[in-house]
């Protein structure tokens, strides 16, 4: 989480994404997290991450052109790095292995 969020505001504070941009391609990501997340369980990630994640975007984001985009571009990251937890410990895959039977 802390990279992602680190990643997602570096790239739109130098230009090179837009915020949708790394919207997109963490929704992808998630996509494809719970996809194999439907595999072998897996270790919850800890709530202090994600303290940490808006930290890092905040850094990571900064722009010396403007603060209203600085915040912007933190936002979007700490919203994917807020997604990215979800996923991992509350989203769909979870509540399906809560929900199979016990074999034998």
């Amino acid at each position: 989480m802390l990279w992602l969020a680190c990643i997602a505001a570096a790239v739109q504070a130098l230009g090179h994404h837009r915020p949708s941009d790394v919207l997109g391609s963490t929704l992808l990501a998630c996509v494809c997290y719970g996809l194999a997340a439907r595999l072998p369980p897996t270790a919850a990630a800890p709530d202090v991450a994600l303290a940490l994640s808006a930290a890092v975007a905040l850094a990571a984001g900064v722009r010396s052109d403007s603060l209203a985009l600085s915040l912007v571009d933190a936002a979007a990251a700490f919203v994917c790095a807020a997604l990215l937890r979800y996923i991992a410990t509350e989203g769909p895959a979870h509540a399906a292995r809560r929900t199979r039977p016990a074999v034998g």
